[in-house]
């Protein structure tokens, strides 16, 4: 079990390192999505089990942005599977000064949302070229950061296809594209209808997901486009 042991714990170190790299990177982003103030980590445990392998880590570690992982710790039995002794979480903070704590009991939907981009835009920029589908991702983002959204989007389909469904007006106007989706119902059932819009329809369209077409909303409407390059 020796040469399991120094790969899993090859492995573990070389993920550690891993994670310092990705949340720096993250942490950038997110800086850029108006988060200057989100902290983020990457917590490692490692549980004991009788039957382990026995490798050299710490029970606990928290990875900080571009740190160095200690990759130390007491020796010991160490649970394991096929793909190794890790058990890592994400660990965030979004207010100045708070500690970071696991993403999912910290962060709000808005918060969420913002720093899936952030991990998606991350992660795209090493990736094939392929097709983004992003249901509602600025979902809890109000209008001033939707518009923060909608230039984050705008970099990711540099490299990338991007599909992306929104309800915010501030994010649409950054699509190459624009596309309508509506329901219908009749005696013999529902469906869905999708149309694209351009030019004058696209900003009525615009201007009611404003709130209404009237000749203000279409004013502002016309702003987004023109602050979005459209």
């Amino acid at each position: 079990m020796d040469s399991a042991a120094d790969a899993a714990a090859t492995l573990s170190l070389a993920r550690r390192e891993a994670a310092a790299r990705l949340i720096a990177a993250v942490s950038a982003e997110l800086e850029r999505l108006e988060m200057s103030g989100a902290s983020l980590a990457a917590g490692f445990a490692c549980e004991d089990a009788p039957d382990g392998l026995a490798v050299t880590l710490p029970d606990y570690e928290v990875v900080a942005p571009g740190a160095t992982p200690s990759g130390g710790g007491e020796p010991g039995a160490r649970a394991f599977n096929e793909s190794g002794v890790d058990q890592m979480e994400l660990l965030a903070s979004f207010n100045p000064g708070a500690p970071p704590r696991p993403l999912r009991s910290v962060a709000s939907g808005g918060e969420t949302s913002r720093f899936l981009l952030a991990l998606t835009t991350v992660l795209g920029a090493a990736a094939e070229p392929r097709l983004v589908v992003l249901d509602e991702v600025d979902e809890g983002v109000g209008g001033r950061a939707g518009s923060v959204v909608g230039e984050a989007l705008r970099r990711l389909a540099e490299r990338h296809q991007v599909l992306c469904v929104t309800h915010l007006p501030q994010v649409a106007a950054f699509g190459a594209r624009h596309f309508v989706v509506t329901k219908a119902s009749d005696d013999d059932g529902v469906w869905s209808d999708i149309e694209e819009v351009t030019g004058e329809e696209r900003l009525r369209e615009l201007a009611l997901m404003l709130g209404g077409d009237t000749s203000a909303n279409r004013a502002a409407a016309a702003e987004l486009l023109q602050e979005s390059g459209e």
